[in-house]
């Protein structure tokens, strides 16, 4: 794939692209429901959906991620990249470690949010959260 960035597009495969999206946050969403909803950011007339990787919410336990919905369904960021591969959209992933999105801690876990996020500790607590996404 051929990217690139200009001011307010993108360029993907010689495609111009307005850096215009549809929010989703698909884990707040029932996953029954993220077809309709996406269908309905379609509808607007967009091709690029956006969404926040909380790390609080796929790390079930310190260093285990859940990425495929194996604890709970609206955990599966997998199934949601793949539904808007089908779909024909184009997704701009935010996966923090600060999402900013009214979450608790918004995004780190207990463990990391006690570090300033310029912290040498909060980057080892980061990093591989960052590299599982």
């Amino acid at each position: 794939m051929s990217l690139q960035v200009k001011e307010g597009y993108v360029i993907v495969n010689g495609k111009r692209i307005p850096l215009l999206s549809g929010e989703f946050h698909y884990w707040r969403v029932p996953k029954e429901n993220w077809r309709k909803v996406l269908m309905r950011i379609k509808e607007l007339g967009l091709d690029l959906v956006s969404s926040y990787v909380p790390w609080n919410y796929h790390e079930v336990s310190k260093g285990k991620y859940d990425f495929k919905g194996e604890t709970s369904p609206q955990r599966d960021l997998d199934g949601f990249l793949s539904l808007t591969e089908e779909l024909g959209f184009l997704v701009l992933i935010r996966p923090g470690p600060y999402i900013y999105s009214e979450w608790p801690n918004a995004g780190p876990p207990d463990y990391a949010v006690r570090y300033h996020r310029l912290h040498d500790e909060f980057f080892k607590s980061a990093e591989p959260y960052i590299r599982a996404v």
